[in-house]
């Protein structure tokens, strides 16, 4: 977690340490609402294939494969992990050569950088933003509004959720 000295080196303003304090603890809070707290998180994938694409650096610590309402807690010699793809494997306890239905993968992962960068970028919107009428022109009408600061918002904290099933 980023101090405000160290958001200062990223973001200008002339804001206050408290001001800029709220505005960070709230991005923070923004994204612990999004992904769940640093250091695990759970997806749910609906993969048709045999891989599941996981972030960088993740540890799978359980995963779940739920057919028809039927959660099956795998045993580790069901799935491997290779660099960031999780492979069903046609052997173990549960053998298959396919994910079927929903799977529920735990998985650990430092993403404390990606975390921060989020952060600076929610900060950074927050303190340029102004919402409203931005310009005028009488003569051949014309107003200009501000973007939209929740569609942007929403924008960037999609950067943090990025795993992908591939077939």
């Amino acid at each position: 977690m980023l101090t405000v000295a160290q958001l200062r080196e990223h973001v200008a303003t002339d804001l206050p340490d408290t001001a800029l304090t709220r505005l960070l603890d709230a991005a923070y809070a923004d994204i612990e609402r999004v992904v769940g707290p640093p250091g695990q998180r759970t997806e749910v994938f609906s993969p048709s294939g045999r891989w599941i694409l996981l972030p960088a650096a993740a540890t799978v610590t359980a995963v779940r494969e739920d057919l028809d309402g039927a959660p099956v807690d795998l045993d580790p010699t069901d799935w491997r992990l290779r660099g960031q793809l999780l492979e069903r494997l046609a052997t173990g306890a549960h053998p298959r050569t396919a994910w079927l239905g929903s799977v529920r993968v735990t998985y650990s992962l430092d993403d404390e950088a990606l975390r921060d960068r989020v952060a600076i970028a929610l900060v950074m919107l927050d303190v340029a933003a102004r919402p409203g009428l931005e310009s005028q022109q009488i003569g051949d009408w014309r107003e200009t509004y501000a973007p939209d600061v929740a569609a942007a918002r929403a924008q960037i904290l999609a950067e943090i959720t990025q795993p992908l099933a591939l077939s």
